[in-house]
């Protein structure tokens, strides 16, 4: 088996800390087929597979380093990782629209 050097420099290594140390000017040679994105994306399948619900050291999950590396391949990196507010604000968006349909719901029968 190939250790993760002969794919990665150490500078593309992704470590706990979950950040993407990946310039604009890296994204050929970190993109290029069969080389380091390639190589992390298996990685981060790997630790998918056994821990869904993983979180790196800046709260980043295995999808927002996935789409990190996708975004960054299609149009360049900028020396972060993505993660994503959506999901983690979702539920305070569903809890609003519950909280409002019930606050018309109690106008309306109180109205009466």
């Amino acid at each position: 088996m190939q250790k993760s050097e002969s794919y990665c420099s150490d500078k593309y290594t992704l470590t706990e800390a979950g950040w993407m140390n990946v310039t604009t000017a890296d994204t050929e040679e970190f993109c290029k087929p069969g080389g380091c994105g390639e190589h992390t994306m298996a990685v981060l399948t790997c630790i998918h597979l056994v821990k869904r619900d993983y979180k790196f050291a800046n709260k980043a999950t295995v999808q927002d380093l996935n789409f990190t590396i996708t975004q960054g391949c299609d149009s360049g990196f900028n020396e972060t990782t993505i993660i994503n507010d959506a999901r983690r604000t979702g539920k305070s968006g569903i809890e609003f629209i519950i909280s409002i349909l019930v606050a018309l719901f109690l106008l309306m029968h109180f109205h009466d």
